[in-house]
């Protein structure tokens, strides 16, 4: 990549699996000043990028041009749980995105341990017994 592709990437909603990213990209989507992509779109190394700025230089086009006679501008955000435990998740926001705001989802551990529990289990995830998940952290 050639150049500041940083402005194709106005906002993040990064956080863990199950901490209301979902509901965040759906709420911001009902409005017609922002554009988050349907799908989760992570870039967990430096090879995504360039799928990246395919995907929003061509939604930047379409989406702008149909605004045009309007001047309104278009936040352009994604959706990517779990950029938070991957540390070169960071780097690569840090690197090709360094003004992108981040909105971090965060929950409760209990209720977001129980939200991922069921989640893993209603997808016939192979899981240990809720019971010998109970005790102290370490040793």
């Amino acid at each position: 990549i050639i150049g500041d592709i940083s402005w194709l990437l106005d906002f993040a909603i990064i956080g863990f699996p199950k901490s209301g990213t979902t509901f965040m990209k759906d709420y911001l989507n009902q409005s017609n000043e922002t554009y988050v992509y349907e799908r989760e779109f992570c870039m967990k190394q430096p090879s995504d990028v360039p799928n990246l700025v395919r995907h929003y230089h061509d939604a930047h086009l379409k989406l702008q041009q149909s605004l045009k006679d309007n001047y309104k501008k278009i936040n352009f955000g994604l959706k990517c749980p779990g950029v938070l435990y991957r540390k070169h998740d960071l780097n690569i926001y840090r690197k090709y995105f360094p003004r992108t705001r981040l909105i971090i989802g965060l929950r409760h551990p209990v209720s977001w341990f129980e939200s991922f529990y069921n989640y893993q289990s209603y997808r016939n995830v192979s899981l240990p017994p809720t019971n010998q998940l109970i005790g102290r952290c370490g040793p």
